[in-house]
């Protein structure tokens, strides 16, 4: 009875969402910018400050907040869903532990 399938549906599209926005908007972005300095200039000059100080470098890794955001909601829909588990089943006990028992 405690089971939401719905909350878990909620839980499912915000932690897959929250990530794929991390990925899609802030870490493939960086990663290719760092791939391509990497390539053109070696190495060594992916990490250099000028290319992870650069204003679209940092613009990028802000961009990676909203998807942080959105993977917080989902793990908080998570913690409401095993709660409300763990709330369901004290309550059955407590009912299974009150109830009288049949004569047999």
């Amino acid at each position: 009875e405690a089971w939401d399938d719905r909350l878990l549906a909620i839980t499912f599209w915000l932690l897959n969402g929250g990530l794929a926005a991390m990925i899609f908007c802030s870490l493939l972005p960086v990663g290719v910018i760092q791939a391509v300095a990497s390539i053109e200039h070696g190495l060594w000059f992916a990490r250099y400050p000028a290319v992870i100080h650069s204003p679209l470098v940092q613009t990028l890794v802000w961009m990676r907040v909203p998807g942080d955001i959105i993977f917080a909601f989902g793990a908080l829909t998570l913690a409401v869903f095993a709660g409300k588990l763990v709330m369901g089943s004290r309550r059955r006990a407590v009912q299974d532990a009150t109830a009288p028992v049949a004569a047999e």
